[in-house]
């Protein structure tokens, strides 16, 4: 099911190329087909049926019916099985639900999914806030071990001064 990738693509793909095809090819029932044919010429049907559960625990099912029709001038009639022209905006169809129908959302989705939302933003705050304090704490040691080294060193050269200085006193005593 929906291997279009697989087929090789015909020499005129761009003219039967759409978003229900790949580069023109089809994988219908298991095997390579083009989406070439017009109108009245019979086409092949490949419907799948896929069956979920609502929100309400229902059983509910899809019907993706392919077909290689060139589209979008035309589509498959499931009764007749030939190609027959697409039907303009506002014409009346065939639907299974109409598409004015209201989605009904639970409130218990509602609530979950408000939670799951604040949950996110609290993780994402405190770990963010974990992170620079640890990164604040790393730059704090830094800063800490670069004064104490300062701090030593200066001790040391203050030392190296006052030896340096009792040598000269010494050494200057004892020439006078």
């Amino acid at each position: 099911m929906d291997r279009d990738d697989q087929c090789a693509p015909p020499s005129n793909w761009a003219d039967l190329a759409s978003n229900q095809n790949f580069n023109g090819s089809l994988c219908l029932k298991s095997t390579c087909t083009y989406a070439n044919v017009t109108l009245g010429q019979t086409c092949i049907l490949d419907d799948v049926t896929y069956i979920d559960l609502g929100p309400d625990g229902e059983q509910f099912s899809n019907s993706v019916t392919r077909h290689n029709c060139k589209t979008p001038q035309f589509y498959c009639d499931a009764g007749l099985q030939v190609c027959i022209p697409t039907k303009s905006l506002g014409v009346s169809c065939v639907c299974a639900d109409p598409p004015e129908t209201p989605r009904h959302v639970e409130v218990w989705q509602v609530v979950i999914t408000t939670i799951s939302i604040l949950a996110a933003m609290c993780a994402t705050v405190v770990v963010l806030t974990l992170v620079h304090k640890r990164l604040r704490l790393q730059r704090y040691r830094q800063i800490r071990e670069y004064y104490e080294e300062q701090i030593s060193l200066r001790k040391t050269l203050a030392a190296l001064h006052a030896a340096a200085a009792d040598r000269y006193i010494d050494e200057k005593g004892h020439y006078e």
